[in-house]
């Protein structure tokens, strides 16, 4: 059933299919993350982390290492310690979350692609090898790749729109190749005929 909108949703009763779609995935994402999270022992860069983080907590104190990047990583995993224990899966658990929660962020994509593209993102985000395992490690890439994600994502779910109300994306997808372009034709700098040489 679609709204009639045009943007081909699809509502059942103020229910969105898609976001409940990529709840679903986003759910299996983090299960993916979280499942047997401390079994595998620490990697030695994940160990200096654990460390820096160990000393953080004890003394309150931080010293900022180039090598190590910026206190992101050890402010939550310091929470996560804090609020669970010392332990591998403990550390390890807001990268975890950080990365169980990235395929909600296709949701801000959502005006230059078509719902089942938006689910389709959603799960190559949350099924990629690659963020699986870094999801799953302490370090800060999953956190620097994911606020990369939302920001470019929100620059694209905060467009303005565009003369009929729509996003400028769906006009533009709407469009059949031979159809009017958006912009008029470009002109020379010899008058108002199409662009060519002088």
């Amino acid at each position: 059933m679609s709204d009639g909108d045009g943007t081909g949703a699809t509502r059942s009763k103020g229910i969105d299919r898609t976001v409940l779609a990529v709840a679903a995935v986003v759910a299996l994402a983090l299960v993916a993350r979280f499942a047997f999270l401390g079994v595998r022992p620490f990697h030695w860069s994940e160990g200096r982390v654990g460390y820096w983080t160990l000393r953080y907590l004890e003394t309150g104190v931080y010293s900022y290492r180039p090598a190590a990047g910026g206190p992101v990583v050890y402010l939550s995993t310091r929470w996560a310690i804090a609020l669970l224990g010392s332990s591998d899966a403990a550390a390890r658990s807001a990268v975890a979350l950080a990365g169980g929660l990235l395929p909600a962020a296709a949701l801000l994509f959502r005006g230059p692609l078509r719902d089942d593209e938006t689910v389709a993102l959603s799960a190559l985000l949350a099924g990629s090898p690659l963020l699986v395992y870094y999801s799953r490690f302490l370090r800060g890439d999953v956190l620097a790749a994911a606020f990369g994600l939302v920001v470019v994502g929100g620059s694209f779910a905060t467009e303005p729109p565009a003369h009929g109300g729509r996003s400028t994306w769906r006009r533009r997808r709407s469009r059949s190749p031979s159809g009017p372009r958006d912009s008029p034709p470009r002109t020379s700098r010899c008058g108002s005929s199409p662009a060519r040489s002088c």
